[in-house]
């Protein structure tokens, strides 16, 4: 008595049905590995985008620290110029009633 699986065309049956479902664990295998690779790409390009506003917040910062340090140089001159006018100006006072003293005499 011959078993059913001796049978050729059973045989044939069973070899395509095994080449069917080998290619769609291929195909799941392949939409399984795009799918991870999508996801790998929008992480990087969330990554890269977070670095980018870092970037861009750190230069900003360092902007606004330079200006913070500009404006505190210049009131810094400003001050500066103004001791010295008064500086000038007392001596300059202090020359005319020295010589109003000196005319006085």
């Amino acid at each position: 008595m011959k078993s059913r699986l001796d049978d050729p065309e059973v045989q044939k049956r069973m070899a395509e049905q095994k080449a069917i479902a080998e290619a769609r664990a291929a195909r799941e295998a392949e939409k399984r590995a795009a799918k991870l690779a999508i996801k790998q790409a929008e992480e990087a390009a969330r990554l890269a985008a977070k670095r980018e506003a870092e970037r861009k917040a750190q230069e900003e910062l360092a902007r606004r620290r330079a200006a913070e340090i500009e404006a505190a140089n210049a009131a810094a001159r400003r001050a500066a110029d103004q001791r010295n006018r008064a500086h000038t100006l007392a001596a300059a006072h202090k020359a005319m009633q020295d010589a109003r003293k000196a005319r006085q005499r």
